[in-house]
């Protein structure tokens, strides 16, 4: 608790005041040389964030992203923010603060625990530390030991590691099994992909929309003729053996046309099937496919089963921020649902591996297409 440490460093005869919160907890306190500060904590309401101008603020541990907004807006006179913390959740701060420090406005120091080893005039004995890491496994070794962004906490699909899962684009070959697969929305956009059997059985995502950052899209006005125009320009003359779509959504009848979204989707010529939506078994299938031996070389006998292509950007940045949703009181036991936040094309992913057409499947009629239209260009 740091109530203790806070009496222990500022001197009795410099204190003015201090208020409790209603947990009873000193919460207020003001200085006698004019310094006050607030002492909150991320299970409280955002709200309590809000209120009067700041000159610094010092967050300890991940800070959750509305936590951090709120707060800033507080700093109408500009002042400093100190984050310390071992990086095991809140992706955010990787992608909007440590990958844009500039040494100005945003500076990062990122600390080995070695660094606090007594040989190297810290506190720690190296036996301590030893003994200190041997409870984790080797991912979250990396966090804390070494400082390194990996998200173990929460992360559904922990394997994924864009440095052997995201592969430089190439051009399908014709014959490969081709599917899209469409997530929609009512009111932020639609999340549609489209990937790729090899022969061998293995799935590469190929292509995808919107072709802008889908998490930071709140709204679309796009039209069904729209979404529609969309796909059929993006997929050219490729020959499209799949289509699936989310058997919810896709499925709802809208009050005022009385039809539903993949029925209107058939009006413009886009014939759509149900995906299958079950979440758990569709999880394990995708964890199935990002497998592989990490301890080993990568090999023909020893590589996943799914690729993404870097210009992909919207499914690598929702397979590395797919959240399970937490309860605030970690006591209880874990919700086995995932965040809303950065679902939907994990969800595309998902539908697109459960759809157990292959390669072999539709190889005949694909041969039939391709041999009708000779020459034609992927």
């Amino acid at each position: 608790m740091i109530i203790p440490q806070l009496e222990a460093w500022i001197p009795k005869r410099q204190v003015r005041d201090r208020k409790k919160n209603n947990l009873g907890i000193y919460a207020k306190w003001w200085l006698k040389n004019g310094t006050f500060f607030d002492i909150l904590s991320y299970q409280q309401d955002v709200e309590e964030y809000e209120g009067v101008d700041l000159d610094w603020f010092w967050s300890d541990e991940p800070m959750p992203k509305d936590r951090y907004q709120a707060t800033l807006a507080r700093f109408r006179r500009v002042g400093r923010i100190w984050m310390t913390l071992t990086p095991l959740t809140e992706p955010w701060i990787l992608d909007e603060l440590v990958n844009n420090a500039d040494g100005e406005y945003i500076d990062v120091i990122t600390a080995d625990i070695m660094d606090n080893c007594v040989e190297k005039g810290g506190y720690l004995s190296r036996e301590a530390i030893d003994l200190m890491l041997k409870g984790y496994d080797d991912d979250e070794k990396e966090a804390r030991a070494h400082g390194r962004f990996i998200f173990l906490q929460g992360l559904i699909y922990k394997s994924f590691d864009r440095d052997v899962h995201v592969v430089e684009p190439f051009d399908i070959p014709k014959d490969w099994t081709r599917k899209c697969i469409v997530d929609p929305h009512d009111r932020k956009p639609f999340a549609i992909g489209w990937q790729a059997t090899s022969p061998t059985g293995d799935i590469y995502v190929y292509d995808e929309w919107p072709e802008y950052e889908f998490h930071k899209k709140k709204s679309c006005d796009l039209t069904i003729e729209d979404y529609a125009n969309v796909i059929k320009i993006k997929e050219e003359k490729q020959f499209i053996a799949r289509r699936l779509i989310d058997p919810n959504f896709g499925n709802a009848i809208n009050v005022h046309t009385k039809t539903t979204i993949k029925q209107d989707l058939e009006n413009y010529g886009l014939d759509f099937e149900d995906a299958i939506n079950d979440i758990q078994s569709g999880h394990l299938k995708v964890k199935e496919y990002l497998k592989y031996d990490k301890l080993k070389p990568l090999s023909n006998t020893n590589k996943p089963k799914i690729y993404f292509f870097k210009t992909c950007r919207n499914h690598i940045h929702g397979m590395s921020h797919y959240l399970w949703d937490e309860f605030a009181d970690k006591s209880r036991s874990p919700k086995q649902k995932p965040k809303d936040a950065n679902k939907d094309f994990p969800d595309v992913v998902r539908y697109g591996l459960m759809d157990d057409s292959g390669y072999q499947i539709f190889n005949d009629d694909m041969l039939a297409y391709l041999k009708h239209y000779k020459g034609m260009s992927t």
